[in-house]
């Protein structure tokens, strides 16, 4: 049977440890936002749309995130964040979608 792709990074922000999911029901729910990820649309996006990209990321692991939990995420761990970002495309590529593995060693740009 085939296996689903998934693809887990965690990071830490003020001591808490946040869990992003990149997934099916991730990359559904950033499409439903506007937010293409597997086709380059979560390059260069705005602050608000990062924040949105990461509840859409976050809420599998974290339900009770609104849009402001993510918004301190993105104001307040912006590396951090990124290099979540890198390690979440990349494991999700190594897992079966070759046209991702171009994002390696791009960082998340965040306006």
């Amino acid at each position: 049977m085939i296996s689903p792709l998934d693809s887990k990074a965690s990071f830490e922000v003020e001591g808490e440890t946040i869990t992003l999911r990149l997934n099916f029901r991730s990359i559904a729910l950033a499409e439903k936002e506007g937010i293409d990820i597997l086709n380059g649309g979560g390059i260069g996006l705005s602050s608000t749309q990062a924040a949105i990209l990461v509840k859409c990321l976050a809420i599998q692991e974290h339900p009770n995130f609104t849009e402001d939990h993510t918004m301190a995420i993105v104001a307040r761990a912006p590396e951090a964040l990124a290099d979540a970002l890198v390690e979440l495309f990349e494991g999700y590529s190594a897992k079966g979608e070759p046209n991702l593995g171009k994002a390696k060693g791009r960082k998340a740009q965040v306006k």
